[in-house]
């Protein structure tokens, strides 16, 4: 609008809603606070069960996103050469693929483990005991480690 224009005339003007109470101002902003710590709070959840799910159906190993990032940081942190940035690369890719061997080979050792104390725990209980313990002893988890039984 320029010094020249006219100036409008008022049944020209765009219908002004009425002002707002606070109160109302207030339940807004509450509603809108609790659904951004809901959806935070749902993405946590989400991301939390996904992971598990993740482990527990394809392994334990390390994901390659994960070796890509520490080499950037190294390469970000150290200002690497092109000839380092490679070299570093192929050497964390070999001792990533040992570790995922090394955890491979451990697995069937440490299953042998959870049944033999299994095993021993359950000749300690009475025939009572042994029927709700099957409910619930040990099974191998997705890291090899133990995790009660859930089923």
């Amino acid at each position: 609008m320029s010094a020249t224009d006219p100036l409008p005339v008022p049944s020209q003007l765009p219908p002004q809603l009425p002002p707002r109470s606070s109160s109302a101002a207030l339940v807004t902003t509450l509603i809108a606070a609790i659904v951004v710590v809901l959806a935070f709070g749902s993405g946590l959840v989400v991301g939390f069960f996904a992971d598990r799910y993740v482990i527990f159906h394809h392994g334990m190993h390390v994901p390659p996103f994960a070796t890509h990032m520490m080499l950037r940081r190294l390469d970000r942190r150290l200002d690497l050469t092109s000839e380092q940035h490679a070299r570093i690369q192929q050497i964390i890719e070999r001792h990533v693929n040992r570790m995922e061997s090394e955890l491979a080979a451990m697995r069937p050792r440490v299953t042998a483990e959870i049944h033999a104390t299994n095993e021993e725990i359950a000749a300690v209980l009475t025939p009572e005991q042994r029927a709700k313990f099957e409910k619930f002893k040990l099974r191998p988890g997705p890291y090899g480690g133990m995790r009660p039984r859930t089923d």
